[in-house]
């Protein structure tokens, strides 16, 4: 962390903001070897923090991404009037692909799964 702060200073200038970064190292290395309330709080915070992230970047990349892809393909479809996967209710010129099953003789089989 104090790389980071000497190198927000070095290339930009700031002070203020290493200054919290190296304070923070230091509230960190404190805990870690003298007050470890101190530092399992940091590391809750940190926890948290990453739920936040990973909840916020599923919720505003995934989402849009699987609606912008999905609905424009639908649309070229719609356009094209193609049915790929003959979901049309009913489907006149295709013949389903359900097959029957014969009816089971004894219950006892599904209890031997293995």
């Amino acid at each position: 962390m104090v790389l980071v702060a000497y190198a927000i200073h070095h290339f930009t200038g700031h002070r203020v903001m290493p200054a919290i970064i190296v304070g923070l190292a230091g509230l960190i290395l404190l805990g870690g070897l003298a007050v470890p309330p101190i530092f399992h709080a940091f590391e809750r915070f940190g926890f948290l923090l990453a739920r936040w992230v990973a909840a916020g970047l599923t919720w505003g990349l995934l989402v849009p991404f699987f609606y912008l892809v999905f609905g424009f393909g639908k649309l070229v479809l719609v356009i094209t009037r193609q049915d790929p996967l003959s979901v049309k209710f009913p489907a006149p010129e295709y013949t389903p692909f359900w097959e029957n099953r014969p009816p089971v003789p004894d219950r006892n089989q599904y209890r031997k799964q293995h």
